[in-house]
């Protein structure tokens, strides 16, 4: 198999001299991994999801989180992708496409890796810069329009309401309502004067009002980390996470690094 030098730099495989037959072994994972197995590779769907390439069994759903409702016009959508380099809408569909399937196939292939407790605390001890936090604060929120409405929501809150129905109901904030009003966790001067205020001040568990320049909000801060050395238990899972990613990160290197380079500038655009 041949590797393209693609727009931006990238190495791209020559997967249309590849046969069905080849899709196992180096050359059929690059062009699994790139995407090309959605075009060359497997003549089937079935095939193009679940192979003998080691690519996870993955059936991609979601849609682009910007689509014509983003936009006033049609033409000012098309005029946005192509600012953004894709051709069409189909172009950049299928760019997502290849987006979630790549992530599918490293995420499964980083939980191939297992590290011991030893390794775990050596890398820790080595890298405590990055365990460093600052204060920082969980919260949850449910955003309407009115003063009303929000002390009528912190009333059914209090008395026992579920936040998270409530949030996926009434809230007008579309970035936090489909899960439960989650925000995440967030530290001091991340969010305006007056939600970061009541977000470091307040109780834990008891919803409090905050009005903003987008409406009312009803807040509940569910957990507070004071600043300091994140412990070594806490920050386990964040240095496998960090010690797969590199493992995976070398591993696919290998691979790209055993196939000839063959270069095409006249290809290139």
């Amino acid at each position: 198999m041949q590797i393209l030098t693609g727009p931006s730099g990238w190495l791209w495989p020559n997967c249309s001299t590849a046969r069905p037959a080849a899709a196992s072994g180096t050359a059929g994972l690059l062009c699994a991994v790139t995407g090309a197995v959605f075009r060359a590779i497997c003549p089937r769907k079935a095939d193009r999801v679940s192979g003998p390439s080691g690519l996870p069994d993955f059936t991609w759903t979601g849609r682009p989180r910007i689509g014509p409702q983003s936009f006033t016009t049609s033409e000012a959508y098309l005029e946005y992708l192509r600012g953004a380099g894709y051709r069409d809408e189909a172009d950049y569909h299928a760019e997502a496409e290849r987006g979630a399937l790549i992530a599918a196939y490293r995420q499964s292939l980083q939980e191939r890796f297992a590290f011991s407790d030893a390794q775990i605390e050596s890398y820790y001890r080595l890298n405590r810069k990055q365990f460093i936090q600052r204060d920082e604060a969980c919260v949850r929120h449910i955003l309407v329009p009115g003063q009303p409405q929000a002390r009528d929501l912190r009333q059914l809150l209090i008395g026992g309401g579920d936040f998270a129905l409530l949030a996926r109901t009434q809230s007008r904030d579309p970035g936090s309502a489909a899960q439960g009003g989650d925000l995440g966790c967030v530290t001091p001067g991340q969010t305006v004067p007056a939600f970061d205020e009541v977000v470091f001040s307040a109780a834990l568990g008891l919803p409090q009002l905050v009005r903003t320049d987008h409406g009312w909000h009803v807040v509940e801060v569910t957990e507070r980390r004071s600043a300091g050395l994140l412990p070594l238990d806490q920050a386990a899972g964040q240095v496998r996470q960090t010690l797969a990613r590199e493992a995976a990160a070398r591993y696919l290197q290998t691979l790209i690094d055993r196939v000839p380079v063959q270069s095409y500038p006249e290809r290139v655009s």
